[in-house]
């Protein structure tokens, strides 16, 4: 076993707690609090005891306890499994990384299914949640409709228009979303959409390979050469001045 594989047996509640992050426990195995990779004012980062994950539902930051020492320390991956076991009272293993990663070949078919797989789910997760800041606005609007109102007019026309684009997302080819990644990533287009954005990147689809590993069984398995072959490939540009 190696420091990574031990400290996901660590409940992300009771590492939020030591931690001091602001937030609770919401019910049996449940916590909400304010996720530390982004400014969140109100608690959008929900603790799972039982996968001992958490998940943000405004930055879509995703992981086990070892990542949460990492961000709130600023400690390395290792030093951040390393620390949590420690406070914690476990043994720390020998090994500090996963077996997956010793193999140093890169086989291009695994790799061309990898990405596939992450630019699906990136491609779902961008309509997804142009979708929720469209609905989300609709039930604001509702709540207080005011048709002749200039701000109730121009939060119907961006609620439309976020309709729109989760819907072209929706029905996006894999070129098409490729081809969304490489342009967003020159011209820094996805944000516009504000604050939360799904925004492409090597981050991004690191935790997308993460995810999909962890509860995808279809998912290869990739070794670190494979890792940075997948992710150079969606990272990468199309013009030629890049």
């Amino acid at each position: 076993m190696t420091v990574f594989e031990a400290v996901k047996q660590i409940s992300c509640n009771d590492a939020a707690e030591r931690l001091g992050i602001e937030g609770k426990r919401t019910g049996a195995g449940q916590g909400r609090w304010r996720c530390p990779f982004h400014d969140d004012r109100h608690p959008s980062m929900a603790c799972y005891d039982s996968t001992n994950r958490y998940y943000c539902f405004t930055c879509h930051a995703s992981g086990d306890a070892a990542n949460l020492y990492a961000k709130v320390r600023g400690l390395s991956p290792v030093e951040a499994a390393r620390a949590a076991l420690t406070e914690f009272g476990m043994e720390i293993p020998g090994g500090c990384d996963r077996p997956r990663r010793e193999a140093v070949t890169v086989r291009r078919d695994v790799v061309a299914r990898a990405v596939r797989a992450i630019r699906g789910e990136f491609r779902r997760g961008m309509g997804m949640f142009l979708q929720g800041q469209a609905d989300g606005m609709v039930s604001v609007m509702e709540k207080a409709p005011d048709p002749d109102g200039w701000k109730w007019n121009h939060a119907l026309q961006r609620a439309c228009k976020m309709q729109e684009e989760a819907a072209r997302w929706d029905a996006m080819t894999d070129e098409d979303v490729q081809a969304e990644i490489c342009e967003s990533l020159l011209n820094d287009r996805l944000p516009q959409w504000g604050e939360g954005t799904p925004t492409p990147g090597r981050t991004l689809f690191r935790e997308i390979m993460d995810e999909l590993e962890c509860r995808d069984e279809k998912f290869p398995r990739l070794n670190l050469s494979e890792q940075v072959a997948a992710l150079d490939e969606l990272c990468r540009l199309t013009k030629e001045s890049a």
